[in-house]
């Protein structure tokens, strides 16, 4: 299997294990990412682009210095004065989780979101091992091929924009 096939299958499961959406900040470094992939609803992309919620986001606060996985739900209410969280769970996405991975060079992050139940520790476990394997997959971006970057930039404007492929 080639690394194009890989990610789409990692992302394909992402799909199915977050069926509220996910979004993935793959290689940041200097505060950007290198490909930006979200497939939660677009009225919450809207919402959250338009109010820039970014930096207030508590997910991404801690993903940005920490490593690991973090639940929604552990968020105190005083870690979120925007009210983002509450604002996510009013689009359906109420349970949620957080992933942050760091490599050599740049780290990756991902929040993946469901409206049912908290994610179970198999589910976050495998959540987080598909964020480090996408990470890693995209990691080396000197060595990518130019048809797979471009595959990937296509990719990430496509789901940004909630036309999901992968369905």
């Amino acid at each position: 299997m080639n690394t194009a096939q890989k990610i789409q299958n990692i992302l394909q499961l992402l799909v199915e294990i977050s069926p509220q959406g996910y979004a993935l900040g793959l290689n940041i470094s200097l505060h950007s990412p290198r490909y930006l992939i979200q497939t939660y609803p677009q009225a919450w992309a809207t919402e959250y682009a338009k109010d820039g919620l970014l930096l207030f986001d508590p997910t991404v606060v801690w993903a940005v210095s920490s490593t690991g996985l973090r639940q929604w739900s552990s968020f105190a209410t005083e870690q979120d004065p925007r009210q983002v969280l509450a604002r996510a769970a009013s689009h359906g996405l109420k349970y949620g989780i957080v992933g942050s991975v760091h490599g050599e060079s740049s780290h990756s992050l991902g929040g993946f979101a469901r409206k049912d139940r908290e994610f179970s520790e198999m589910e976050a476990d495998q959540l987080l091992s598909l964020l480090t394997e996408i990470h890693h997959l995209t990691e080396p971006l000197d060595d990518l091929p130019s048809d797979l970057v471009d595959a990937l930039r296509q990719l990430s404007i496509r789901l940004s924009r909630n036309d999901h492929p992968l369905h």
